[in-house]
């Protein structure tokens, strides 16, 4: 998953594999991966990918392990807005076949406990960063 996200640069290109990583395994986890593309297409992965090993963090996996480029905070609103578009357009499985694609190769290999609530905390005791 890393690498394809590297390669099609969803991901910021200095993106090491450790701080990837860190989204997947709490105690690892040291700074949110920077995204690269818009926040519509950062829903649409994080759902594909993640939603069916965590159902209800899928927006603060979002919010928590993620930044859109110059560091902004993606906002919730607009990603939930912008992934019920999806849904009511019914363009859940031609949206963006790429990453439709690294989601389904994750799902595939196994699922990971990826709950982002020790994430959140971290954060929300070290940083000023609000969702």
């Amino acid at each position: 998953m890393y690498q394809l996200l590297i390669n099609e640069k969803y991901i910021a290109s200095n993106t090491t594999f450790s701080i990837f990583n860190g989204i997947f395994d709490e105690p690892k986890f040291k700074q949110p991966v920077v995204w690269t593309k818009k926040q519509s297409q950062l829903i649409y992965f994080v759902h594909s990918a993640f939603k069916a090993d965590n159902p209800l963090d899928v927006g603060v996996k979002c919010l928590y392990c993620f930044r859109l480029q110059n560091e902004k905070v993606p906002n919730r609103q607009n990603m939930v807005c912008n992934y019920h578009s999806l849904v009511k357009n019914g363009l859940l499985n031609t949206y963006d076949t790429e990453l439709k694609h690294i989601a389904n190769e994750y799902n595939k290999v196994g699922k990971r406990d990826t709950n982002t609530s020790k994430i959140m905390e971290k954060n929300n005791n070290n940083s000023n960063l609000s969702p």
